[in-house]
């Protein structure tokens, strides 16, 4: 299964926060909102696991890890971009 977008994983409404920050130089994406049960998908579809490669924009992500600030009601997804030969390869 191909990496799903993750702009298209959440409504872009409600009170929390998804952000995505890439390591190294790499940069951020901006904040989009969200509702909290949102954050269910980020599991697989077989529900083994959660997925570890992302598009963001049209760009693959590996994901490093996911952060929870209930504090701050904030998703944040950190991650990695993959190496444009790569796009192709990246599964969930």
């Amino acid at each position: 299964m191909e990496a799903p977008e993750l702009l298209l994983l959440f409504s872009d409404s409600g009170p929390a926060t998804v952000r995505v920050k890439l390591r190294g130089d790499q940069g951020r994406i901006g904040d989009r909102a969200m509702e909290p049960t949102e954050i269910a998908a980020l599991v697989t579809p077989d529900g083994r696991g959660f997925h570890r490669y992302l598009q963001v924009d049209g760009y693959a992500v590996k994901v490093i890890r996911y952060e929870v600030d209930p504090q701050q009601s904030r998703l944040t997804v950190v991650g990695e971009l993959v190496p444009h030969e790569r796009e192709s390869a990246a599964r969930a």
